[in-house]
């Protein structure tokens, strides 16, 4: 979408506002220009997608559907669906995408986002029915095939094992990422069906072929772990005023990808108490004036606003409240916000934080063998695997003593083997009753998983991924090498 042809002076002001860092202002102009509609869908559309920038669920909800009102065709209804979940507006993103097939019923990635979004809703039957006419319409596209393949359960007489086989041979006058996508959905494929050298060559291979496509930025991450260490070091939180904010509301999950932080979720959203869950990234939106982690930066920022952590957490409450509601708890898992643990807790310090540990060569092992749709591009490298998860492991250690009673940390393994006793202690800590009516893990109602375990979230709580790093331990040399050197 080219943003040059959206409203020029009002759209002049709000990508100055966002560029001086001034979100709370650019959402004050996209609900001023609510009040007048711009007539052409490219405008509207432009404005829902200003609006999801910032956070602004019932703006982004606002302009999106006027912009499907005032124009019929697929591609809008996509964009629109599109944008609805990323801002976490599930029901309607979903309604969206059943409007584009139903429009378009040969329109491939209409199929896809309603299969998507199907399969986080728990709906996996009607997401494999959708993916399956994606893939009929767009049988090259990797995407459809990855999606499919990270829900269904691949058997030896299962008919698509034929179609995903005979693409070898075509798949390589593809781009290299769907390549690398394809190769991981065969991956997955080999892996269901026993054949686990054919599996782990196609992950070799697709994750080589990632690695190439996206390449991770090792310094730019040395750098940001370094800031926060040092300035945990020169103790600059406690030179940082005080924030006034003693809400409790935003209960925060910290841990690496593949860790536990989804069941975590689930367990906390089947309280009563407890209005929604998601993955939501809201934090880095509303410390947007934060230019970075170090000590200077950190008492730059102080010196330029009067109170930059109290107004970090009146825009992020803000941001929950469009979109979760005014009502009940809410639990915040975006896992990469551990680097800001000691802002939010500054920002936030009645808020309850867990971090979930897990033991690092199942983590290793489960982040190389996953596809991540954003981000997690380290994980396509072993030995950058190791190095980053070392890193991670230095930043827990500083960062977790620093957080004093706020922080419980909850061990996965303890999760799965007692999962009773492990949910008292997260509710204990989080100050929700025990003894209210809970819904079991697996039957949370209305809340959408966005994560690759969204299998293994909807059944009952096993222990089967316990020991899988040492059991493929043989084709993780690479990882265990360069975490260990990352450590020493």
């Amino acid at each position: 979408m080219e943003t040059e042809t959206l409203l020029p002076a009002k759209l002049k002001e709000i990508q100055e506002a966002l560029e001086n860092n001034n979100r709370n202002k650019a959402a004050r102009l996209l609900t001023e220009q609510a009040k007048d509609l711009p007539e052409e869908t490219v405008h509207r559309l432009g404005l829902a997608q200003l609006a999801a920038t910032i956070g602004e669920t019932a703006t982004t909800r606002f302009y999106a559907t006027h912009a499907v009102a005032g124009d019929s065709s697929s591609n809008t209804a996509l964009k629109a669906a599109t944008l609805l979940a990323d801002v976490g507006d599930y029901p309607n993103a979903i309604k969206m995408a059943h409007r584009v097939v139903k429009t378009a019923k040969d329109f491939a990635p209409g199929w896809n986002i309603l299969g998507t979004l199907q399969a986080q809703q728990g709906q996996f039957a009607e997401a494999e029915e959708s993916l399956k006419k994606a893939i009929f319409i767009q049988p090259k596209s990797a995407i459809h095939w990855l999606e499919l393949a990270t829900i269904h359960n691949f058997t030896p007489d299962d008919p698509i094992v034929k179609d995903l086989l005979k693409l070898q041979s075509t798949i390589g006058s593809t781009s290299q990422t769907n390549q690398g996508i394809y190769l991981y959905a065969l991956s997955k494929m080999m892996r269901d069906l026993g054949e686990t050298e054919q599996a782990w060559h196609a992950l070799n291979v697709g994750a080589n072929l990632m690695n190439k496509a996206a390449p991770y930025d090792k310094e730019n991450n040395r750098k940001n772990v370094d800031d926060i260490l040092a300035s945990i070091r020169q103790n600059t939180f406690a030179q940082l005023k005080p924030s006034p904010d003693t809400s409790n509301r935003a209960i925060f999950v910290f841990g690496n990808l593949r860790s536990g932080g989804t069941l975590i979720q689930r367990m906390l959203v089947g309280h009563p108490d407890v209005a929604g869950g998601d993955s939501t990234g809201l934090f880095s939106l509303a410390a947007a004036t934060l230019k970075g982690v170090s000590s200077e930066e950190l008492l730059q920022l102080q010196s330029k606003y009067e109170n930059p952590w109290r107004d970090m957490a009146a825009a992020y409450y803000h941001m929950i409240k469009s979109r979760f509601g005014a009502e009940g708890r809410i639990v915040d898992r975006t896992l990469a916000q551990a680097r800001l643990a000691p802002i939010i807790h500054h920002a936030m310090p009645k808020a309850p934080l867990i971090w979930i540990r897990r033991n690092i060569e199942d983590t290793a092992y489960s982040q190389f063998k996953t596809c991540f749709a954003n981000g997690g591009r380290w994980s396509f490298n072993q030995e950058n695997l190791g190095e980053h998860l070392a890193q991670e492991e230095k930043l827990f250690e500083a960062i977790a003593p620093s957080l004093g009673d706020a922080l419980l940390i909850v061990n996965y393994e303890d999760l799965v083997a007692n999962p009773e006793a492990e949910r008292a202690r997260i509710y204990a800590h989080c100050g929700l009753d025990a003894s209210a009516e809970i819904q079991p893990t697996h039957a949370v109602p209305n809340n959408p998983i966005v994560s690759s375990s969204i299998v293994g979230i909807s059944k009952p709580i096993y222990t089967d991924a316990i020991g899988k790093g040492a059991a493929n331990a043989q084709y993780m040399s690479a990882f265990k090498t360069a975490y260990a050197a990352a450590k020493a």
